[in-house]
């Protein structure tokens, strides 16, 4: 199956919008989210495209995983904070 060049290339430039957004955005679960999101919307063109769109994706994927490595300890922490706040898992089973 072939994608669409106007089709990849605009997919392209919206993972790369989505990890732009992602740069900018002050939590790091958001950050991380937006990564992984702008992530699997490149996986479709570096599938499904050729030629320079599939170099251009991967090339986006890879900037992908290096910030989603970058900012996942962030995210766990934050995650971890999260968890904390929320209420003990009860024990008790309910009849």
């Amino acid at each position: 199956m072939k994608l669409n060049d106007a089709s990849a290339k605009a997919t392209n430039w919206l993972a790369i919008i989505i990890l732009v957004v992602g740069m900018m955005i002050a939590s790091p679960t958001g950050g991380f989210f937006s990564t992984v999101v702008a992530i699997m919307v490149a996986l479709v063109p570096l599938l499904f495209s050729t030629g320079k769109k599939r170099i251009a994706a991967g090339l986006i994927v890879a900037a992908g995983v290096f910030f989603a490595f970058a900012t996942f300890d962030g995210f766990q922490k934050d995650y971890g904070k999260y968890r904390e706040r929320g209420p003990a898992p009860s024990l008790e089973k309910k009849p």
